[in-house]
């Protein structure tokens, strides 16, 4: 199944890139013009697997230029698809009224870059400019006249296109929030470890303050990397990570009782490699049940086991106006809160995105959930 999925996201991308090829440089007048545009598109077009190729014997810093320019060129590629086809749309609308038209020229190529680069900037600026979300919920494991205040954050991914400095940001959004606890549901890696690891992305995460603790899992993206060293390095941190397992933590700041339990599971993704089933993780004794999971996929268990509150990340909303639409058909929540019976569902839309800065149709978000009674 994950082969033929990716089987027709490469055809599209690969169709996308013909279609770019040979639908804009009809604009160009000169022959040379049109060899040279074709000649670009099809370097971009490999930009993404020359640089998986050779990041492990190139400088970080020439890597680090390629994942960008080659991730960015996917977000390009898809809109200027999205233009060509509604601009030959306009022209076959034109053509039928008036019969005739005038042929593509330079100024239908600008006009077509014009448009990417208006959405190109708007994405980027929506990137960088996080949201804060605000949940109550109502619990009666809670005791009356106490809040358990929770700082939620997701998909950091931390790498070549996230820096230190986004995560400076980040955790002074937290610190503000004067929370009791903070959740960071899974990949705060982008996968590869080494310019977190080497320029320690993650040094501001030490300067977190909660008044019981930060908890974290691991995300798919931990997995395409090295999940044992992304594992160190966090916990390094200060972070406590939870790697199919589960803790008790006293709230000594209010007056619940006896304890919350924490259940950090697993990336869905490993669910082959031994994992542990979330009965295994499970407590009937405690007070109050709450589940970390980065994919939205196991609602059902937590249900059974009448979790509190579930939180998870990963589909970013989307990340990409339209894709969307492609994750709402695969999850039941891709963002956004569902309750079912007894149980809260909380899945984020990230803090980072992957590839690069970019967003669209969605925004970043540190997420604050208020339990009361």
């Amino acid at each position: 199944m994950n082969f033929v999925v990716f089987f027709v996201i490469f055809a599209l991308y690969v169709g996308g890139c013909v279609f770019v090829a040979l639908r804009m440089s009809k604009c160009i007048p000169s022959k040379v013009g049109r060899i040279a545009f074709r000649s670009v598109v099809a370097l971009m077009s490999v930009m993404f697997f020359i640089h998986r190729a050779i990041s492990d014997i190139v400088p970080e810093w020439l890597v680090r230029l390629l994942y960008i320019a080659s991730t960015m060129w996917l977000v390009i590629v898809m809109y200027l698809v999205i233009v060509l086809l509604v601009f030959a749309l306009a022209r076959g609308i034109a053509r039928w009224r008036k019969g005739e038209i005038e042929p593509l020229n330079m100024r239908s190529f600008w006009n077509s870059w014009l448009i990417i680069g208006i959405i190109l900037f708007c994405g980027i600026m929506n990137a960088y400019s996080p949201k804060l979300t605000h949940y109550t919920l109502h619990s009666d494991n809670v005791e009356s006249g106490d809040t358990l205040r929770i700082a939620l954050v997701s998909d950091l991914h931390m790498g070549y296109a996230v820096r230190g400095g986004d995560i400076e940001r980040l955790v002074a959004m937290i610190n503000a929030q004067n929370a009791d606890f903070c959740l960071i549901a899974g990949d705060l890696f982008d996968g590869d470890v080494r310019p977190v690891v080497n320029g320690n992305l993650g040094a501001a995460l030490k300067q977190l303050k909660t008044h019981r603790g930060t908890f974290a899992v691991l995300g798919n993206h931990e997995y395409l990397g090295n999940a044992d060293i992304a594992e160190e390095y966090i916990k390094g941190l200060g972070i406590n990570v939870l790697r199919d397992s589960a803790v008790a933590v006293s709230t000594t700041s209010f007056d619940m009782k006896p304890y919350v339990w924490f259940i950090g599971r697993d990336d869905y993704s490993q669910q082959r490699n031994n994992y542990k089933s979330i009965d295994e993780l499970n407590c009937d004794t405690c007070q109050l049940k709450i589940v970390i999971d980065h994919q939205p996929a196991r609602f059902s268990d937590s249900q059974r086991i009448g979790a509190d509150l579930h939180v998870s990340g990963h589909t970013h909303a989307g990340q990409v106006w339209p894709m969307r639409i492609f994750t709402k058909m695969i999850y039941e929540l891709d963002y956004g809160y569902l309750r079912k019976g007894s149980t809260d569902f909380i899945v984020t839309s990230g803090f980072g995105t992957w590839g690069p800065r970019f967003r669209t149709g969605n925004a970043p978000e540190v997420v604050v959930i208020d339990i009361t009674k």
